[in-house]
């Protein structure tokens, strides 16, 4: 359906055409000076040996202090798609079946259907809560023995309550069934009252994570996940044959910026800036509303009218501003709009074009 959108998008792009890009999620932060100095002295002193593939020991000992756990609970990997394929080729069984808690990142029904693996759906109610006696029922029903969500959401902007995580949990542990929860957008969490924690404690939680969102290090295609021991050890052993790891050079990189703890917070207080403006040109809009969007960087606007296909393609066409819409997810009266990578100009220009758009069509 949005193939056609981002072909015409490509075309912009290629031909340097110029418009608003609310399609595209990511963010870029700079590196610090003293991440730079790293990065150069290792080009200059490093003998450019063959990385680990389980990661770099100082990097693995960082995350490790970061989440309260043990080293042998800490695996990096090649980007989140490379440490999915590692995860279904180290520990997935040939019958096992996999639930998504929907709507998710498209890429993860993807990979799991590429490898053969049978992928139920459940999609958040319609107040964008979880029923969990339906999840219950999916369980009872079916060979499903893991269950993927993202928190935050994307493309919802969505926060889940940490006790209906903690339910998910005690449900899956009870199933003997393994949650893996993709947490790349933990840190961008503007309401501090829903900050997700850093912390592990569940044998059966399995949390993936990146350099690529709340760092904005998308080319550093780094990763790392959280899991019991014996998770690590299945996807280690696999690795070692498989995968060649991330650059020690790359590692040592993240490791600095993650313990730039100042930096990181100013970094992070950029996004939120840009999140309270976008949310305020929406909430004096007669057409749109920012009902459940609040964290990451991906917004989820609601519009009082259906966003067809056709309607995305006129923006797009007329009005130069590209968006994905909701019906791509399953909701007809939505957009997915990301930010992160936009001035507050451009967002200016965007929504305000969005508005104009919607003043015609009404």
């Amino acid at each position: 359906m949005v193939d056609q959108l981002k072909k015409i998008r490509n075309n912009y792009i290629k031909e340097n055409i110029d418009f608003v890009d609310f399609w595209h999620g990511e963010v870029l932060f700079k590196l610090s000076p003293a991440t730079i100095e790293i990065i150069d002295n290792e080009l200059k002193n490093t003998h450019y040996n063959y990385p680990s593939s389980t990661g770099n020991i100082r990097l693995i000992s960082a995350l490790a202090k970061k989440y309260n756990v043990s080293a042998n609970n800490i695996l990096v990997s090649n980007g989140i798609k490379t440490q999915l394929q590692l995860l279904i080729d180290a520990c997935f069984k040939e019958d096992d079946e996999v639930l998504l808690v929907t709507p998710i990142w498209s890429a993860y029904k993807d990979i799991f259907e590429i490898k053969g693996i049978k992928v139920h759906e459940y999609k958040l109610e319609e107040d964008f809560s979880i029923d969990l006696s339906k999840i219950i029922d999916l369980l009872r029903n079916n060979k499903i023995k893991y269950i993927l969500l993202n928190n935050p959401n994307n493309p919802l902007g969505l926060i889940l309550p940490k006790s209906i995580i903690k339910e998910l949990v005690e449900i899956a542990k009870k199933n003997e069934v393994m949650v893996i929860s993709d947490e790349v957008f933990s840190e961008l969490v503007f309401n501090p009252d829903k900050k997700i924690k850093d912390s592990y404690s569940d044998e059966n939680l399995i949390i993936f994570n990146s350099a690529s969102k709340s760092f904005g290090l998308p080319g550093f295609k780094l990763s790392y996940l959280v899991a019991p021991k014996y998770i690590i050890r299945s996807m280690g052993s696999y690795a070692a044959k498989f995968s060649m790891g991330v650059p020690d050079l790359i590692q040592l990189a993240f490791l600095n910026e993650l313990n730039d703890k100042q930096k990181h917070n100013k970094d992070i207080s950029l996004i939120k800036e840009k999140f309270l403006f976008i949310k305020e040109i929406i909430n004096k809009s007669k057409f749109l509303e920012l009902d459940v969007s609040e964290a990451g960087l991906t917004l989820f606007p609601r519009v009082k009218k259906e966003v067809s296909l056709d309607w995305a393609l006129t923006l797009l066409e007329k009005h130069k501003v590209s968006i994905i819409p909701g019906s791509f997810y399953g909701y007809s009266d939505r957009f997915r709009m990301c930010y992160g990578h936009l001035s507050i100009k451009e967002i200016q220009k965007g929504l305000d074009e969005i508005n104009s758009f919607l003043e015609e069509v009404n």
